[in-house]
């Protein structure tokens, strides 16, 4: 990816593209996705309430009928593992 060669510019780049495009779809789970990376060269550049906005947006949708129905979908999962609390522990559920 390229965030992991260091451009940081290119990767948000990227990443606002295939949200765009996945929006454009309604593949809501590749957005989900795209936002979780996303989120994460932003606190890299130091952004860290765009960050956050977004990993809430994640965990909003994630915790819709959209997302999961009745079953236990990756990102509610994600918000109840207290490695993810611990990283994000601004983001409250």
């Amino acid at each position: 990816m390229t965030a992991l060669t260091g451009n940081l510019l290119g990767a948000k780049a990227l990443l606002e593209e295939a949200i765009e495009e996945a929006e454009n779809a309604g593949a809501g789970w590749f957005i989900a996705f795209a936002k979780v990376a996303l989120a994460d060269v932003r606190r890299q550049q130091e952004n860290p309430a765009d960050a956050e906005s977004l990993l809430q947006e994640v965990l909003d949708w994630g915790a819709g009928p959209v997302a999961g129905g009745d079953r236990v979908t990756f990102y509610r999962r994600l918000a109840d593992d207290p490695l993810i609390r611990a990283a994000a522990p601004e983001i409250d559920s």
